[in-house]
């Protein structure tokens, strides 16, 4: 069976859409009153954040080398992860310069996606559907307060999580599970911070890093 291959190449369209896309969730944030505003979150970057900044990005780095050292002494490990393929003039400024700017883009709108828009608005409908199912679990009393607390859990906190790591599941087997634990420690990152800044810095530094060091 043959390797899958990736090619990473630069995007002026995928540049735009990623914008337009982070734009909307934004947007949608400043809309819904329940839901923070990602960039009224963030007190001028205050210093306080810097060690958890530090600390997630190295456990990031220290996860993407474990499984890549897996992918490498694992059995069968050709099959366990994609070869990928970075399609790009590195003498050309301009070209290097919008790689990364759509690497970044990319980072950022997975942040905003995963990290707030999507728990926040699950917590949303659930608290929303909360008047019409409380009433029917007491009068059936078919699920204990735990299962329902334990619900709640999987749906705000496990599932984006799963989603996040499926994204990247053409990455193969390695790459899967690398953003499973990626994604949860950039997670509670985020609750720990209660603002998505920190998590897209860790998250671009850490796209520029390791594409960086498989590129150059």
């Amino acid at each position: 069976m043959a390797k899958k291959v990736v090619v990473l190449s630069v995007s002026l369209y995928s540049i735009i859409l990623y914008l337009l896309l982070c734009l909307f969730l934004i947007y949608s944030s400043s809309c819904d009153y329940l839901t923070p505003v990602p960039l009224k979150r963030i007190p001028l970057f205050s210093l306080q954040m810097l060690p958890h900044i530090i600390i997630a990005f190295i456990i990031l780095f220290v996860n993407q080398a474990l499984w890549t050292l897996l992918s490498h002494y694992a059995i069968d490990s050709y099959n366990q992860s994609s070869h990928i393929i970075i399609n790009l003039n590195k003498n050309n400024f301009l070209h290097v310069f919008f790689f990364v700017l759509q690497i970044s883009v990319a980072a950022c709108f997975e942040e905003l996606l995963f990290r707030q828009f999507f728990p926040h608005r699950t917590k949303w409908i659930l608290r929303e559907c909360g008047p019409y199912l409380k009433p029917r679990l007491a009068k059936n009393d078919l699920l204990p307060i735990k299962c329902v607390s334990a619900f709640k859990f999987v749906t705000v906190e496990i599932v984006p999580v799963f989603a996040f790591a499926l994204g990247h599941q053409y990455l193969g087997f390695v790459g899967f599970f690398n953003a499973l634990v990626a994604g949860a420690v950039l997670r509670l990152l985020y609750k720990k911070t209660r603002s998505i800044a920190p998590g897209c810095i860790v998250h671009v530094m850490y796209n520029v890093l390791i594409i960086g060091i498989m590129g150059f």
